[in-house]
């Protein structure tokens, strides 16, 4: 093993020896592919619509595509229109929201109906025969009228939470939507969907109007536009931090900017290239700058203290570079590869954002370790031979981190069975707390209260019962199924026991469009809103409202009347709550129809409950993943199962503590908040194979524990802290973001990463010394 190591130390030393020869050819290639890639960061497109969570063949894709088949698209966008400040709606305000509802039929794309209290339908029995008319006519209205009508909405229940809230201070508007075309990077529905609607709110025509717009479709963009928004903002504020990091702990200015431009390049070139792999930016790809600037820096910094402890031994400048790259290269290696196997281990996943998380930034910590062979040397090696050597701690000084340094190695040696329980007592600890944790999907929960998109949201569900939606399809399994009397009824009480669920604002299904004709034909006696008892009266109502001009039919029965759809409005629900309401559906639909029909579910609250479970499989399958592939390569690198496994404890241990405390402080899991297992595996285990290898190669060397960990500590142990300083505060910037997931991710990366450096260097060596695990000592303690 050590002949293999020595001449890995000969070909890196070679290779650095190379690349300091053809410097300005290696400079002006690392120009060109920059230019290259950065050109093509004009092709990014940003996808943060629902679709995007789900790969083709999942069981939700599966219901949503026949869903969409019987019924059509299931997004929706709605326009609610406030009250003035009386809390009146006047004659002039119907009127422009006439105008309104009908501009935006006419202007917005993909509608396919539009609805609102204006055009809903009033059904009557006249000496005519039946009639079903526009609830509010296109007649001049006075104030008076406009009073008792908006009275007479709210003794038809299917208009009440739909089409005006209970106080008569919202009437909405809603657009039906087509099912959307491909996306692609021209042609994103869903904007401009949102963007002409929005072109049409805020002309001036509309200015006396208050309206309020949401739905998934402005959901979505809204919050594309503040992922994209945070993500500059968190990038720029984590490059401020880790110029100012550089600044102190970097020696000189190339000790600054080589670090940064290595992170920078390889950010630059992984956006360069994810149009290349044909991916698309979402949610996630906001954090991709941070990771690889916190990932990236390590090697850079690493191989940078190397140079500078060779060139304080007295070697010039091109001597301790290629010295540097010999006994540093083979780390830079190791740590890239298992932080590639970390990020892949996303591909075990079902989560099309993770998995393609995983491969652009296993891509990006490729492309920094390029980079870092690549750019340190070249920009290194100018400048004089020889260097007047510091002060250090080779020539006499100590700063704070070398007293640290020796402290932690006096306290490892002389307790460690004491560090060790300390360590397995709150393990165990965390663990319980572990148990506690919950996972959260709501994408709205993830937006701190105070922002515009989070109060629109809460203010409609507090107002109106909210907009997001869980739908039914009901199946019969027969022709002209749903038009039997006894079908009806028990589909009835199924929409009556969703309706009065504590956490169901309203239900929408045909039973309301019986119990609306019957009634009409009873004088609108209240009395018969109920379902007819025969089935030939069934449907001789549904033709009758069809042959009447009645247009309900389509989207809540199939062309075949096989089929039903019940449709029921919700609040923002967190994701337990969503899937206690859901559960309870099943359960009541089981109780009711029994085996007779089957039941798909689908809407915004089902894709939340489906990636809610997709992100718990995910979470352990990647985590698994990461655990096996890091632990056999760790296993493989130190030749020694026990070391490897030792080496691992570093990496596991922030994981279990971290799910401990977000047990214990009652905060979930979100979508954002899912991939920090893996990466917190993926990025400490850089450390861990740093300082694992140089006590591996002292132990060879002297023979001896104690001594092995003192020189591992005073030679590697800096750049440790200097790396877990950087990722702690590179991750800092994301608690001043407007999004929750971001900030809770920026605290607990910080809480995770501090864990690792002390699990690192005091948990893992206590255990060395109780274990030894490369067996028995052959040299004296010095």
């Amino acid at each position: 093993m050590a002949e293999n190591k020595k001449r890995s130390n000969v070909f890196f030393e070679k290779t650095a020896e190379k690349i300091i020869r053809f410097r300005w050819v290696v400079l002006l290639l690392l120009i060109v592919v920059t230019v290259f890639f950065v050109s093509n960061m004009k092709n990014l497109t940003f996808d943060n619509s629902a679709d995007i969570w789900f790969v083709e063949g999942d069981e939700s894709v599966t219901v949503m595509k026949k869903f969409e088949e019987a019924f059509g698209n299931d997004d929706f966008v709605s326009l609610f229109v406030k009250a003035d400040k009386n809390g009146k709606f006047t004659p002039e305000m119907l009127k422009l929201m006439r105008s309104m509802a009908l501009e935006l039929e006419e202007k917005v794309p993909l509608v396919k109906r539009m609805q609102w209290l204006g055009n809903a339908e009033w059904i009557e029995s006249t000496p005519q025969g039946l009639e079903i008319s526009s609830f509010i006519s296109d007649e001049v209205l006075n104030q008076k009228q406009v009073d008792a009508l908006l009275d007479k909405s709210l003794t038809e229940p299917s208009y009440v939470n739909a089409l005006i809230n209970k106080d008569k201070t919202l009437i909405p508007i809603h657009l039906e939507l087509y099912e959307y075309p491909e996306q692609t990077k021209e042609v994103n529905s869903r904007y401009e969907i949102t963007e002409a609607v929005y072109s049409i709110v805020k002309n001036e025509r509309y200015k006396e109007l208050e309206v309020l717009v949401t739905s998934p479709p402005v959901f979505s963009y809204e919050y594309d536009r503040m992922v994209s928004s945070e993500g500059k903002k968190l990038f720029m504020m984590t490059i401020v931090i880790m110029l100012t990091l550089m600044a102190w702990l970097g020696r000189g200015v190339r000790g600054v900017f080589a670090p940064i431009a290595v992170v920078a390049l390889s950010v630059f070139w992984t956006m360069g290239a994810i149009p290349y792999m044909g991916f698309t930016i979402n949610l996630l790809t906001t954090a991709l700058p941070t990771i690889l600037i916190c990932v990236g820096i390590a090697d850079s910094m690493h191989y940078i203290s190397a140079f500078n402890d060779f060139n304080d031994d007295g070697l010039e400048r091109r001597e301790s570079l290629i010295k540097g790259l010999g006994v540093t290269g083979v780390a830079i290696v190791l740590t890239s590869m298992t932080t590639i196997a970390g990020f892949l281990s996303f591909l075990t996943t079902h989560i099309k954002p993770y998995r393609e998380m995983g491969v652009y930034v296993a891509a990006g910590v490729f492309f920094a370790m390029i980079i870092t062979m690549l750019l340190v040397p070249s920009i290194f090696s100018f400048g004089k031979k020889k260097i007047n050597p510091k002060k250090t701690r080779r020539h006499g000084g100590q700063d704070i981190f070398d007293i640290i340094l020796v402290k932690i190695h006096s306290t490892v040696v002389n307790h460690p069975v004491k560090i060790l329980t300390f360590f397995i007592i709150i393990t165990v600890a965390a663990v319980i707390g572990a148990s506690f944790v919950k996972v959260e999907s709501n994408t709205a929960k993830l937006i701190k209260k105070g922002n515009h998109l989070r109060d629109i949201t809460d203010y409609i569900g507090d107002k109106m019962g909210g907009v997001m939606s869980l739908e039914f399809m009901i199946d019969t399994g027969r022709e002209n199924g749903i038009k039997s009397a006894e079908f009806m009824k028990k589909l009835d009480e199924f929409h009556l026991r969703l309706e009065a669920h504590p956490l169901s604002s309203k239900v929408t299904s045909i039973t309301y469009v019986l119990k609306k004709m019957r009634k009409a034909l009873h004088d609108n006696d209240m009395e018969f809103y109920h379902i007819p008892d025969e089935d030939k009266v069934v449907s001789q109502y549904l033709f009758m409202y069809e042959t009447s001009g009645g247009n309900e039919m389509d989207r809540l029965v199939t062309f075949m009347s096989d089929k039903a759809r019940v449709i029921v409005k919700l609040p923002s629900l967190s994701t337990m709550e969503g899937r206690k309401f859901g559960d309870f559906a099943v359960k009541t639909a089981d109780e009711i129809f029994g085996s007779e029909v089957s039941l798909a579910m689908s809407g915004g609250l089902y894709r939340y409950l489906r990636i809610n479970d997709i992100l718990l499989e995910g979470q352990r399958n990647s985590f698994l993943a990461a655990l096996i592939a890091i632990g056999i390569m760790m296993m493989f690198v130190m030749c020694s199962a026990k070391l490897g496994f030792l080496s691992m404890i570093p990496n596991v241990f922030p994981v279990v503590i971290s799910l401990g405390l977000l047990g214990f402080c009652g905060v979930y899991l979100d979508v954002i908040l899912m991939s920090f297992a893996p990466i917190i595996i993926g990025v400490s285990v850089d450390d861990t194979i740093h300082f694992f290898t140089r006590f591996r190669n002292e132990f060879n060397r002297c023979g001896n524990y104690s001594d092995a960990l003192f020189k591992t500590y005073t030679t590697v142990g800096r750049p440790i802290i200097f790396t877990s300083m950087i990722l702690v505060l590179g991750f800092a910037p994301f608690i001043f973001s407007e999004l929750t997931g971001y900030i809770k991710n920026g605290f607990l990366m910080g809480w995770a990463f501090s864990w690792a450096l002390l699990a690192d260097f005091f948990m893992a060596p206590a255990a060395i010394m109780l274990i030894k695990p490369l067996g028995k000592e052959t040299g004296e303690n010095k």
